[in-house]
């Protein structure tokens, strides 16, 4: 059985996750949403942190210290989830 939790801006703030990935890739948000709209959206694919990690070396676009960072602070952001949910108060 599958079971699927839809938390998009329910639960979930997904503005503030967005806002916060972008910063570990040291990208604004509009160019963070555009290259997950060119990556991931228009293809139909759902967004993977790894697919993007592997697309990003592919194209020579991070190097090897670089990666270390950005998985280490996305693993520190997963960490933090909490940080990402809407308080019980001011969920939509």
């Amino acid at each position: 059985m599958i079971i699927i939790f839809d938390f998009y801006y329910t639960l979930f703030n997904n503005k503030k996750f967005y806002k916060d990935l972008a910063k570990i890739f040291d990208l604004s948000i509009k160019e963070f949403k555009k290259q997950y709209n060119i990556f991931f959206k228009n293809k139909k694919i759902n967004y993977s942190f790894t697919k993007y990690i592997a697309f990003l070396k592919t194209n020579n676009l991070i190097k090897t210290k670089e990666e270390a960072k950005i998985r280490k602070n996305f693993n520190n952001l997963i960490k933090k989830f909490k940080i990402i949910f809407f308080p019980k108060q001011n969920r939509p």
